[in-house]
């Protein structure tokens, strides 16, 4: 399997991840064991996207070797900016979720 397929399993492993816990949240039935085993998963998939993305700055992307592939056309400067935050951490409402 390559890299590429490898990381779009994992990314696809994440978002059902998410998708189950925003539902059983939703429900009140995730436990605080399911919610740390979930942030330790998530934190492990974005320090793998972080070194996938250091692997593609040093070997470039498959988007850059088709530009170059293409000299007449430019592709448009995008400057690197972090991602805005996901998630706002705030306190946990009286009688809400276990975790």
């Amino acid at each position: 399997m390559s890299r590429r397929t490898t990381m779009a399993v994992l990314l696809r492993r994440g978002q059902w991840l998410l998708d189950e816990a925003a539902f059983e949240i939703g429900g009140g039935r995730y436990t605080p064991g399911q919610c740390r085993d979930a942030a330790h998963a998530l934190a492990e998939l974005a320090t793998t996207l972080d070194e996938y993305s250091h692997e593609n700055t040093a070997t470039g992307t498959r988007a850059e070797a088709d530009s170059q592939a293409q000299p007449n056309e430019q592709p448009a400067e995008q400057p690197h900016t972090p991602a805005q935050p996901l998630l706002t951490r705030t306190a946990q409402e009286p009688g809400g979720a276990a975790c």
